[in-house]
Order: structure tokens, then C-alpha cells, then sequence
């Protein structure tokens, strides 16, 4: 298994699993292709990378546009076919509420915005989602199968 941290992606097949614990405001982006069972799933913080002004190369993962290319074409070099793909997101909740209530504040609802915004730019269908409310979740994806098994603070386990 592998297990994945904040600005961080895996890819796999057949048997692999992948694992990212502890998702706040992130957003965890898994894509699949059913025939070849080529995954990844990538762990993302961001919204939009053209905010950051001195983007280095070993932040890509960090911001949704550019972890969705670089998941994409790592699954791709797996041998996954782009047209077959789909996605399941997961995360972008609101862990923490601000003062101040302004909505741009809410990091996670910009994520999975800015996640279904690409998505549909790039023609990937979104199969499944968990996403937003004010808990955190573990997430294992399965090659196998594709199916993602989500795991809330509370030891809650269900699958998407």
C-alpha cells in the first residue's frame, strides 16, 4: 500500500492501494481506467496555480491544476487511456469556520470547485464524490476495482 501525504501523488494497478490520511480542506482526486486497472490519486491543497507568483517545479502537486496533469500523465504512462478515465473526489471540507464569515475563506468548497472545473475542461467524468461538510476522512483507493473506501474520524466506513 501506498500512503500519500498533502501535496503528494501515487499511481498503481492491479493490486495496489493507495492511502492519504487526515483530508481537511485538501482534496484527494483519484482517476481510473477500468480496462488496463491504472489508478492514482493525488492530494492536493490549492485551488489555482497561477496564484502563486514563484511556483517551483516541486510545488505542482499543491495546486489542482497542475497535480490533475501530473496525475493524469503519470496513470497515462501506466498504460491508461485518457478517454477511459474517471474520477472519484474527495475532501475539500470546511474544518475550520472564520470569523469573519466571508466565503472566499472557504478553502475546501474553492477546491472541489476548481477540481470539477478541470475535470470537465478535460472531458473526465466524475463517478463518484464525497466531498465538503466540516469532517476530515481517510481515503484507500483500490486498483483492483476502483472502489474508494472512506473513513471518517469517527471510525465511520463507507464506500464511494
Amino acid at each position: 500500500m501506498y500512503q500519500i501525504r498533502p501535496n503528494n501523488l501515487a499511481v498503481g494497478r492491479d493490486e495496489d492501494e493507495i492511502m492519504a490520511k487526515a483530508l481537511g480542506s485538501g482534496v484527494a482526486v483519484c482517476l481510473y481506467d477500468e480496462g488496463s486497472r491504472a489508478g492514482g490519486m493525488v492530494y492536493t491543497l490549492f485551488p489555482d496555480s497561477r496564484t502563486d507568483m514563484k511556483l517551483l517545479a516541486d510545488e505542482k502537486l499543491k495546486y489542482v491544476d497542475t497535480a490533475l496533469e501530473c496525475l493524469t500523465k503519470e496513470v497515462e504512462q501506466l498504460g491508461a487511456e485518457r478517454e477511459k478515465l474517471w474520477a472519484k473526489v474527495i475532501g475539500g471540507a470546511q474544518i475550520f469556520r472564520f470569523a469573519n464569515g466571508r466565503e472566499q475563506e472557504n478553502i475546501g468548497r474553492r477546491n472541489v470547485a476548481a477540481v470539477r472545473e478541470w475535470l470537465k475542461e478535460h472531458q473526465i467524468p466524475i463517478k463518484a464524490e464525497d466531498t465538503g461538510n466540516n469532517f476530515g476522512r481517510t481515503v484507500r483507493f483500490r486498483m483492483q476495482d476502483g472502489n474508494v473506501e472512506i473513513e471518517l474520524v469517527n471510525k465511520h466506513k463507507y464506500y464511494i
